[in-house]
């Protein structure tokens, strides 16, 4: 069994990588550029997780969101994982300096940041100390491209802030560092080449490109068409509502939690009281953008 094997036994519990996680892996550690496109669920963050502990330096993960960088490293640390740090606007200013400063020392080997943090500093000694880049990430790599809807001005600039911070190190230190981007969306050229705009973006050098099969096989798209008799009144919100009782029934006989999701905050509240007057509300939680987390 070799290093990365023992890494993925050791802290995340599998005796085996899922498919193309190993492929990323070898080429992160061959000091290639890599752009991995693969489906949620299938791993992606172990990729770098892995590579992180063996290579020199620090790894830098540019994630779109505070609250993935706090589950992130709240999910290493609940695996025994203690080389992940992130620094980000809910930690306060004594807490981000102590870990600037263990990263320094050795003792964190993955930031996570938001792009504008790394942005914010034009020396990046502010943040990793004496050490060197050993590889940059950018999770959920879709944001990069004009293409992506979730597309954030920062991530425009990203890539000519990285290519400066990779002249630096050659200049003063020797020695180069690896660009990972990963997303489970990436449009392969056509009109909406997300692709080659990742690339050219972010400047990556010669990429080792993996394109993972992104379909899901354990997912269906069922369209149900409610037939109604012939000259029978339609209630648009009643008949919805009827629908989705017998969902409803349907997931508490058969033990399966259901998302039911409505196009507005209204209809969900409307669909709610309608339960809560036939008494059917002990096994139903609403959310929406108006409640608190």
């Amino acid at each position: 069994m070799n290093q990365p094997e023992k890494l993925l036994q050791q802290y995340f519990g599998h005796a085996s990588f899922r498919t193309g996680q190993k492929q990323a892996i070898d080429a992160i550690l061959s000091g290639r550029d890599v752009l991995a496109v693969m489906p949620t669920g299938a791993g992606k963050s172990v990729c770098y997780q892995i590579s992180a502990l063996l290579l020199r330096g620090v790894t830098i993960v540019i994630s779109p969101l505070i609250g993935l960088m706090n589950d992130q490293v709240k999910n290493l640390e609940l695996k025994n994982y203690a080389f992940a740090k992130t620094i980000n606007s809910d930690i306060s200013p004594i807490i981000k300096q102590d870990i600037i400063q263990k990263v320094s020392d050795g003792q964190y080997h993955i930031l996570y940041l938001s792009p504008e943090t790394l942005l914010s500093r034009s020396d990046v000694e502010q943040l990793i100390g004496d050490r060197t880049i050993g590889m940059i990430v950018i999770d959920e790599a879709h944001i990069v491209t004009t293409w992506g809807k979730q597309f954030r001005p920062d991530y425009w600039y990203l890539g000519d802030h990285i290519r400066k911070l990779r002249k630096q190190q050659i200049k003063n230190k020797g020695r180069s560092f690896v660009i990972g981007t990963f997303t489970a969306t990436a449009i392969y050229h056509g009109l909406e080449d997300m692709y080659t705009e990742t690339i050219n973006s972010l400047h990556m050098l010669s990429p080792i490109t993996y394109l993972g099969y992104v379909k899901r096989g354990d997912i269906d798209i069922v369209i149900n068409r409610p037939q109604k008799p012939k000259g029978a009144r339609t209630e648009y919100e009643l008949d919805k509502f009827t629908q989705i009782e017998a969902i409803l029934h349907r997931a508490r006989i058969t033990n399966k939690k259901t998302l039911i999701y409505f196009p507005t905050v209204a209809l969900i509240e409307r669909c709610y009281e309608y339960f809560r007057s036939n008494h059917e509300v002990e096994h139903i939680a609403v959310y929406h953008g108006s409640l608190s987390k």
